[in-house]
């Protein structure tokens, strides 16, 4: 049972977490082919209508946006994927950025930092051959940080690069060759801690976790001026839009290979019970070859249901519920089951679902859930506790499910193994697969249908 427990462990770390860490090595599949319709697309845009529209009206109309600003590339942490820019990406376009000039470079978070340098050089070019610009402002969260360093060690490849930013990422001395830098960091970070970059601007924060750190208002009121010779942006905040155009990505949990023809059905829901409003999705949409999909137009104040469906049929559906959406956004991502016979295939296979039960987690993808700051429930569970939600813990990731297998629900943090790592926390909570479970954080509130695990598989609660 303890060797059983461990795979579990295993398993739900790779399956979930948006932990950041060290450098992580990369896979060309996820973001190495970049050519020009690979790395910046109009087609990988939610300017783009594939007639997946809700109840807005069909328009095409983007609204304007300042296309001499330079091009920004995210680099994410360790087992993060790009929408760990979301939010910063939304804050940049409420400021008339377009939506066309900001990226993410996605690749395999398990390896190191070796071999990313061929591919974020391909997808740097691919940009600026695509929006004609000269430089790109390069930032980098955590590990990213480090994934950034080695590539500024080339001189080619600095003076592709007008500024660079560090985001919570440990620290690594001058930035090289002489790019402008800025290194943010927060002294409530207990992942990286403070830090200063030598020669560069050094901002920090007293408040902010490790995410926050990448994520928060705080810090894009420090970004945007570094980037635009000390203006001012007209505004930190997220302005909501009338037409909300979503888009993203699928990729395979922690390799962050791209998964093409994943099929994504997207449903509208019922707040009170997370139940379907409707039989039918109100869209139906094919990945493309590295992943993409979109655009389909959000409803305002709508609560989405999105199942990601395996094409080979060999896994289970992943269910990923969402709050509302308020403003476009392209970096909308799933993670999906790797190809069943890969090594990580093989680890999934010892997922015990079951018809019985559901099985849930909760992920936040732009701040840590900490005890003594946020609210946090489940049920009729408090999770906002020394042992779920210290500081230095770092809670982003929670897994609910029957942890010790006895058929109940104990209502308590699992131990042992599972309190040994930061980032993630188990709950035991046996959930039947019939009616809702009800999560709460920070004053709102999900509600997500339980579903049998082994026929319709895992059920993740996105709070942003």
């Amino acid at each position: 049972m303890k060797i059983h427990r461990l795979t579990w462990l295993v398993i739900f770390a790779v399956l979930f977490t948006g932990a950041c860490g060290s450098p992580s090595g990369d896979d060309d599949d996820a973001a190495g082919e970049t050519d020009d319709d690979a790395a910046a697309d109009d087609d990988h845009s939610p300017a783009d209508d594939d007639d997946n529209d809700d109840d807005n009206d069909n328009d095409d109309t983007e609204p304007p946006c300042d296309e001499t600003r330079t091009p920004i590339v995210f680099v994410h942490g360790f087992l993060e994927v790009g929408d760990a820019f979301a939010t910063q990406a939304m804050r940049f376009t409420s400021n008339g950025y377009c939506r066309d000039r900001i990226f993410a470079f996605d690749y395999n978070t398990l390896f190191g930092p070796f071999g990313t340098n061929e591919s974020l050089d391909a997808l740097i070019d691919a940009v600026l051959a695509r929006t004609g610009a000269a430089k790109i402002d390069l930032l980098g969260h955590s590990l990213g940080g480090a994934v950034c360093y080695q590539y500024l060690e080339p001189a080619a490849n600095a003076a592709k690069v007008a500024h660079y930013v560090s985001l919570a990422s440990f620290p690594l001395g001058e930035v090289p060759n002489g790019v402008p830098g800025m290194n943010v960091s927060s002294t409530a970070d207990t992942m990286a801690g403070p830090s200063t970059m030598p020669g560069g601007e050094n901002v920090s924060f007293d408040d902010l976790d490790h995410l926050q750190v990448a994520t928060s208002e705080k810090t894009f009121a420090a970004l945007y001026p570094f980037f635009n010779g000390g203006e001012t942006p007209a505004t930190t905040e997220i302005v909501p839009e009338e037409i909300i155009r979503i888009g993203g990505r699928a990729v395979t949990f922690a390799e962050n290979a791209p998964a093409p023809n994943a099929h994504i059905q997207i449903f509208k829901l019922d707040p009170e019970t997370g139940a379907r409003l409707t039989e039918e999705p109100a869209a139906d949409l094919i990945t493309d070859r590295l992943g993409y999909w979109g655009a389909f137009t959000a409803a305002p104040d709508a609560f989405y249901e999105f199942v990601c469906l395996d094409p080979s049929g060999d896994w289970p559906p992943v269910h990923y519920y969402r709050e509302p959406f308020t403003r476009s956004n392209a970096m909308v991502y799933f993670r999906v089951f790797p190809p069943k016979q890969s090594l990580l295939g093989l680890a999934f296979r010892l997922l015990p679902l079951n018809d019985d039960y559901a099985i849930f987690a909760w992920l936040n993808i732009n701040q840590a859930a900490v005890y003594g700051r946020d609210t946090f429930a489940v049920n009729e569970f408090d999770l906002a506790t020394p042992e779920m939600t210290d500081p230095s813990i770092t809670t982003i990731t929670v897994f609910f499910f029957d942890t010790n297998f006895n058929g109940v629900s104990d209502g308590a943090p699992a131990g042992g193994i599972w309190s040994s790592f930061p980032f993630l926390r188990a709950f035991d909570l046996w959930l039947p697969a019939t009616g809702s479970t009800r999560f709460q954080f920070d004053g709102r509130e999900m509600n997500i249908r339980n579903w049998p695990s082994k026929t319709d598989g895992l059920s993740i609660a996105v709070f942003e």
